[in-house]
């Protein structure tokens, strides 16, 4: 049987590496010396990546304008080897961007993402492959300004259910989301639904934390 975390895994990667890309513009741009007074008086802060059994050890929080960035931004990362010898990553990513910029940055997103499914679809598609060989794609949303999903199949050579799941999000019409997340060591589909839920729960109450202080 073929193993697919070899297939998923440069996925993974191709996908961190766009991530790492936006992460780097943001790092890369943020030079006003008064970023650090504003993000602490109306920004995200780091306890906003709050979620239940993760932790993020790689916090990154600022504030900016310019032609493309309009306000605070926020990245959650975690990157670490779990019991079965697989990378478990968690991530959410959280930028206030200018309306003309927004549409452009979130469809370029989705559209790393959604290769993902692609590659999903056009494997449980092979002639005569088994049952508990497919993949099991669900959606938390598939909407205009929201695609959010996962994945879980059998990482038989590991023997454990390998876990994927992917975000692109627009919130209050300004912000950016992303989140995502991979691993090999929950039981169960409903066990991974609720990491990907929990994960979109902490940048929706990100948010809202920060709108409400304007």
């Amino acid at each position: 049987m073929l193993n697919r975390w070899s297939s998923n895994r440069s996925t993974w990667l191709a996908i961190l590496s766009l991530l790492a890309v936006i992460s780097l513009s943001c790092e890369v741009t943020s030079t006003n010396p008064n970023n650090a007074n504003q993000s602490t008086t109306k920004g995200f802060l780091k306890t906003d990546c709050a979620v239940p059994g993760v932790n993020f050890p790689d916090i990154t929080v600022d504030y900016m304008v310019d032609d493309v960035y309009d306000g605070g931004y926020l990245i959650c990362n975690s990157s670490s080897t779990g019991a079965h010898g697989l990378s478990e990553n968690y991530y959410i990513s959280i930028m206030a961007m200018k309306p003309i910029k927004l549409n452009e940055a979130y469809q370029t997103l989705q559209s790393s993402i959604q290769r993902f499914v692609d590659d999903s679809i056009e494997w449980n598609a092979i002639p005569d492959i088994p049952e508990r060989a497919k993949d099991e794609l669900t959606f938390l949303c598939n909407e205009k300004d929201c695609y959010t999903f996962m994945i879980t199949h059998e990482a038989n050579v590991q023997g454990c259910l390998n876990g994927s799941g992917y975000g692109a999000e627009i919130f209050y019409r300004k912000y950016l989301v992303n989140i995502s997340f991979q691993s090999c060591e929950l039981n169960d589909t409903a066990s991974y639904f609720s990491v990907l839920k929990n994960l979109e729960d902490a940048a929706i109450n990100a948010v809202e934390r920060v709108e409400a202080t304007k």
